[in-house]
């Protein structure tokens, strides 16, 4: 039997590929190296799977081609809708009524069953004879890959399309806690701040981020650390703003007649009056711009994706390799990366109807 279409990958696109593919009449095959499908959409949102947001721009994305597959977005609610998926917005982010990811991997199982799968099948390589494609001992019109990366969990796959004249940006983590100089945060791992985060050149800022950040052992977390570490290349400085509502007089101000522990936690104040001391500036001037040294990005097992991959201009506006017509790509497998609240698995939804579409 020639299939339609096989899809390597059963994560969130490929399993949306699948779906859209077998809705079409077509026939498909979904081979998955892990033992089950959906792994990385258990683990999405903590488990609560922020399938989407309300605010899709491309600003919020790595790569300015992503921008006419976006005016697209109206699809994967119209996707939701059609498998049954019912969703609640939270703050803009968007979630499964029941917010659980188990409902959305329940879901897409529904809509591709067992016998369009296999899984524990590693692909090693992928061979063209003719007009078809040969994957595995099995033969299809076309081929999907929809690996994903090794972020959290998975595999690096981009290496199956490069015979066919593929390249791949280098990969790195990304949406990942960044480790930092132990000293900078000594005694204040669990701890959990509102602030602002910046990261710094010298004395610029290259990016400034509001929100909650946790304190690790050796490093810092939280939605805007692993936002801004996207922007992380080798080791870099972060600068913290305990106080980003007050202004620098305002701060001394307040300091002037008030104790420090009435903004900050102790822990917090005891790090901010140990490096005030060491950088010879004043109290106020260190609650407003205490410096967390030698930043860099932890490993993929703490990343949510990967930044790098195939390029996007490789590919025509159905995610079709301009290389080798048949070939076809989606979600993480692609270099584009976007921000933490739903925005790539809003990107693994919509580039796997696309291609779904297209098959």
């Amino acid at each position: 039997m020639t299939y339609d279409v096989i899809v390597i990958g059963g994560g969130a696109s490929g399993l949306t590929v699948a779906a859209v593919a077998l809705s079409r009449g077509k026939t498909v095959l979904v081979l998955e190296a892990g033992e089950r499908v959906g792994k990385k959409i258990l683990l999405a949102g903590n488990g609560r799977c922020n399938v989407t947001n309300e605010h899709i721009s491309v600003d919020r994305y790595n790569d300015p081609l992503v921008a006419p597959f976006l005016e697209k977005s109206e699809k994967v609610p119209a996707f939701f809708d059609a498998i049954g998926l019912v969703t609640r917005t939270i703050d803009g982010r968007i979630y499964p009524y029941t917010e659980s990811g188990k409902t959305v991997l329940n879901l897409l199982r529904a809509v591709v069953p067992e016998k369009f799968v296999r899984t524990g099948v590693v692909v090693d390589g992928i061979e063209r004879v003719g007009d078809v494609f040969r994957v595995c001992g099995e033969t299809a019109r076309s081929v999907v890959l929809a690996t994903g990366s090794q972020a959290t969990v998975g595999r690096e796959s981009h290496f199956l399309y490069s015979p066919f004249g593929h390249t791949v940006r280098g990969l790195l983590p990304a949406l990942c806690p960044l480790r930092c100089c132990r000293t900078d945060v000594k005694g204040l791992s669990g701890l959990r701040v509102k602030g602002a985060l910046s990261l710094m050149d010298g004395d610029r800022v290259v990016e400034r981020r509001l929100g909650e950040i946790l304190f690790k052992e050796d490093g810092i977390s939280g939605v805007v650390t692993l936002e801004l570490s996207r922007k992380v290349f080798g080791k870099r400085d972060v600068a913290i703003d305990f106080v980003p509502d007050w202004s620098a007089r305002e701060t001394e101000a307040f300091l002037s007649e008030h104790s420090i522990e009435g903004v900050l936690q102790r822990p917090i104040a005891e790090r901010v009056l140990a490096q005030s001391q060491r950088r010879n500036i004043s109290v106020a001037e260190t609650i407003k711009d205490y410096r967390v040294h030698s930043v860099e990005r932890m490993g993929h097992k703490q990343a949510q994706v990967m930044q790098g991959g195939l390029p996007l201009g490789e590919f025509d506006d159905r995610l079709q390799s301009k290389f080798s017509p048949g070939l076809y790509a989606c979600g993480e497998v692609l270099d584009v990366d976007g921000d933490c609240g739903g925005y790539n698995m809003h990107w693994a939804f919509l580039s796997g109807i696309i291609v779904g579409e297209s098959v």
